[in-house]
């Protein structure tokens, strides 16, 4: 059995006027997973609606064939986290953000850390100065 999941046809959330559609369109956006299933899988009738455990629910696409196996279409729920370990091969969180917010978890931390230094140097220009007094001082 071929699993079928579709991600986003273009990569970012809002069209500008002077953006060109061949620079936003995701030309990989089909996802092919195969699967082990029940020979039961075979009673089912094309365009019928089914639920695959931990999985979520599937359209049915097209029959088995000598030639094919059964193709199940993936039906999104608009959730942004998988229903089990078993991930999809389409990241909703991702996609869900557009490409703006794509970046690696490591940059965005890299990036966080050096925003940090950076307000620690500013509130070290602002502390008063301490000198200390010595023996000739006093």
């Amino acid at each position: 059995m071929k699993l079928v999941e579709f991600d986003h046809l273009i990569t970012v959330k809002k069209l500008e006027e002077d953006t060109k559609i061949d620079d936003v369109v995701n030309y990989n956006s089909r996802f092919e997973t195969k699967a082990l299933v029940e020979l039961d899988i075979n009673s089912i009738n094309k365009n019928e609606i089914i639920q695959l455990e931990r999985r979520g629910f599937f359209i049915v696409d097209k029959l088995a064939s000598e030639a094919d196996m059964i193709t199940l279409h993936f039906i999104p729920d608009g959730k942004t986290k998988a229903m089990s370990v078993v991930s999809n091969k389409v990241d909703a969180k991702i996609t869900s953000k557009g490409v703006e917010d794509t970046k690696p978890k490591k940059e965005k931390k890299e990036k966080k850390e050096k925003k940090d230094e950076k307000k620690d140097e500013k509130k070290d220009e602002n502390k008063p100065i301490e000198v200390e007094k010595t023996a000739g001082d006093q």
